[in-house]
């Protein structure tokens, strides 16, 4: 099914965008679909799904559930079961997405029970291989094991060859794990044998890749290279990034254990930017912890203590438990040899408790106890696709000696059926004078039974006491790592607002004006201007700030970072210090975009790529003049608006909206980002408005007109916000702030806020 997670884990790769991935003509179609109440319900449920799938789910999951959750409604109430098991199963993706194990668990659960009750085999094939994938990636073996086998026969009944080809490269990755590589071998080579057929090129490429692993474990070098270097040829033919990504890697792994640390380094970080290129979290922790082991063998202690860290904190968070032992392991022995010996101690504990839940001796019995119990009573799929023809002769030939053997048989038992009928009345009768012997042995082994069967039940007691204290301890270390990355984020929230426009800097050189009304009537007695700053996360991409120009002039600017959270607070950081940079030469806006643009490109190009990320940020660069007559400004995809009173002398070319007394005036930005970009050889443009005493600017960032929310969950839109601009401005600036919280917090309800949100009122 086309909206099922793929079982291989190798196959799972992430968008990592800030925004929908969707092309915005695409994503409004399928919004004017879904919301077209004369489309069939079909159609209007692929329209939502799609949105969902294509667009949120890999960059921003949270919001893919919410779509999911619409869609799954909607199904509900027009009585569409499979439709509600494939939101179901885009729900239980998004906590995949997120390292949420047990909700997609869940999720995944809820959709295997419609799918059965409907008999959809072709759908629970799917959601058992993504429950197996899940239990794989907490090392949970025998859950796994048990799932995967469950699929393997659904994917038999229906001649799933894909199917099979997938869930025998995922069994193959479990016996790599535990170090069973010729089994793990056999199963790659059906499952590439099926492919082949198939003709998946991107398929195949994933057993080469996973035959190159095997053949390096078991110290064929050469092998393990031809593998992957035909693995790395396909998957660059197909612009496979995760593929690439995996070779990469492996490659790394070979120069490394050489001891060709320089080309083991290289290889890492190539896979690592892919890893970050598509947001592979769980891949990005892999390459992090290579890249750590070989600054390790080069001596770079300290680097690689830190590559280790990054790795750990995305594992925790991930609940990875086979990568939280491997950089656990390492952390210890580096802690060792830098003298720190506490942290060294706490790393070796937690190996200890992550080793034994991957390999305690229940866990390796009961991987071979489920994968034995089902037991192939033919040949393999793979085996009864290539000699089907040589089968179905060599069961003609066994149904004819079977006639001739149950012939044979009748005929020896009509010759000896009277000796039979003699030994059975001897024996009953000899029975009788044993009928005292045999209730008494019974007895006996009753009693054995009972008594083992005890002891067995003491053991699985210890057993279970045990793992509730791994359990504990791994409850206490995860809360622990939490609270310290709360406290981490509390602190950067704090550096971050260092950055910001004081509140002392605003209120010098924005004044103060009067709430009398008309507009055009103010006097300087109250506020001047007002900032609606309310971040999604503790720290924020959107951010203001405002400095003295060379000139004498004053500042403002409101910015879109790329990203939110942790990742937009820093790449909003490096965006404050470019202006800060900028405005030591410059007094310009658009010539400080010019060289802020400049800055940013040339800082992330020494990320090790040859052109650098496309970071950066969206914004409005705005500037007053000694005595605030004249606004020169430059913007970056932000838009500038001004309201004025209808009687003023204004600029009607640029008005787009009045009321009775005021019209409001829309100051388009250029098009293009301050970063990398197709234009980012283009100056910005110098836009210049002579200002009149009652003028309120108004300039904002894209979080509040993106926001989803009110009856039917739309997006707010930058129209209803204009013409709420207009209907507050005649307001003093205090109560402007006020009404815009209301109403984005009205409008919100209880959806989830899905942007940082920032907007710079001011009052001339």
């Amino acid at each position: 099914m086309r909206k099922c997670l793929p079982y291989l884990l190798l196959f799972v790769s992430f968008a990592g965008l800030s925004q929908s991935s969707l092309p915005k003509p695409l994503e409004d179609s399928l919004w004017n679909i879904w919301y077209d109440e004369s489309v069939a319900p079909e159609k209007r449920l692929r329209a939502i799904s799609d949105i969902a799938w294509d667009g949120y789910l890999y960059s921003k999951p949270d919001s893919a559930f919410y779509f999911s959750q619409l869609e799954y409604e909607f199904a509900k109430d027009k009585g569409m079961q499979k439709e509600m098991a494939s939101a179901l199963n885009t729900q239980g993706v998004s906590f995949y997405v997120r390292g949420e194990y047990v909700k997609a668990i869940e999720y995944y659960k809820k959709a295997l029970d419609i799918r059965e009750k409907l008999g959809d085999k072709p759908g629970m094939g799917a959601s058992i291989g993504n429950i197996g994938n899940i239990f794989q990636i907490q090392g949970n073996y025998a859950q796994a094991i048990e799932y995967y086998t469950k699929g393997l026969k659904i994917q038999e009944e229906i001649d799933d060859q894909l199917g099979m080809a997938i869930t025998m490269i995922n069994i193959s990755t479990i016996y790599q794990n535990i170090e069973e590589y010729e089994t793990a071998k056999e199963y790659l080579n059906k499952s590439l044998l099926l492919y082949e057929a198939l003709k998946d090129k991107i398929g195949v490429g994933y057993v080469y890749t996973n035959l190159g692993i095997c053949y390096s474990h078991l110290n064929d070098a050469d092998m393990a290279i031809e593998y992957y270097t035909k693995s790395l040829t396909i998957h660059s033919e197909e612009g496979n990034l995760n593929g690439m990504a995996y070779c990469y890697n492996n490659i790394g792994l070979i120069y490394y254990e050489n001891g060709e640390l320089v080309k083991a380094i290289d290889y890492f970080s190539k896979g690592l930017n892919i890893r970050e290129e598509i947001g592979d979290a769980k891949g990005k922790a892999v390459m992090l912890n290579n890249l750590g082991k070989a600054y390790r063998m080069q001596g770079q202690l300290n680097k690689a203590i830190a590559l280790y860290t990054e790795s750990l904190k995305i594992s925790n968070e991930l609940g990875s438990v086979l990568q939280i032992k491997e950089v656990s392991y390492e952390l210890w022995l580096t802690y060792k040899e830098t003298g720190r010996y506490k942290d060294a101690l706490t790393m070796h504990e937690l190996y200890i408790v992550m080793r034994d839940s991957l390999e305690s001796e229940d866990n390796q019995k009961e991987i071979f106890k489920q994968e034995f119990k089902y037991s192939y009573e033919k040949q393999t799929a793979l085996d009864s696709i290539a000699n089907a023809k040589k089968i179905e002769i060599k069961n003609a030939e066994l149904s004819k000696k079977e006639i001739e053997i149950k012939a044979k048989r009748n005929q020896q038992y009509a010759l000896f059926g009277g000796l039979i009928l003699v030994i059975l009345f001897a024996g009953v009768m000899y029975n009788r004078f044993k009928v005292t012997q045999k209730q008494k042995s019974i007895i006996e082994e009753k009693e054995k039974e009972t008594a083992l069967q005890k002891e067995l039940i003491e053991i699985k007691q210890k057993e279970t006491e045990r793992q509730k204290e791994v359990v504990e301890k791994q409850k206490e270390h995860i809360e622990e790592v939490h609270k310290e990355i709360t406290d981490s984020i509390n602190y950067a929230e704090r550096i971050q607002r260092s950055f910001l426009a004081s509140r002392e800097m605003l209120d010098a050189n924005l004044g103060v004006t009067s709430s009398v009304r008309p507009l055009a009537e103010v006097s300087r007695r109250e506020p001047g201007y007002f900032v609606f700053f309310k971040p999604k996360d503790v720290v924020s991409g959107d951010f203001y700030w405002a400095s003295i120009l060379k000139n004498g002039n004053f500042a403002f600017c409101c910015a879109d970072s790329t990203g939110h959270g942790v990742p937009g607070a820093i790449m909003s950081i490096l965006n404050v210090s470019s202006l800060e940079k900028s405005v030591e030469k410059e007094t310009e806006p658009h010539k400080i975009l010019n060289k802020t643009r400049e800055l940013i490109i040339n800082r992330l190009k020494k990320d090790g790529s040859p052109e650098g990320g496309k970071d950066g940020m969206d914004c409005s660069l705005l500037v007053l003049n000694h005595d605030k007559t004249q606004l020169s400004f430059a913007s970056a995809n932000n838009p500038v608006f001004i309201v004025r009173a209808v009687t003023s002398s204004g600029s009607p070319e640029a008005a787009v909206s009045r009321s009775e007394t005021h019209e409001l005036l829309e100051f388009r930005p250029d098009k293009m980002p301050v970063g990398k970009h197709d234009k980012d050889q283009e100056p910005f443009t110098l836009q210049t408005v002579s200002l009149q005493k009652g003028d309120v600017i108004y300039t904002l960032t894209d979080g509040f007109p993106d926001q989803f929310g009110g009856e039917k969950g739309k997006k707010y839109m930058i129209k209803n916000l204009k013409e709420l601009f207009l209907s507050l401005a005649h307001l003093p600036m205090k109560e402007q702030h006020t009404k815009l919280e209301e109403e984005f917090k009205n409008w919100k309800g209880s959806n989830e806020q899905i942007d940082d949100v920032c907007i710079i009122g001011v009052r001339i």
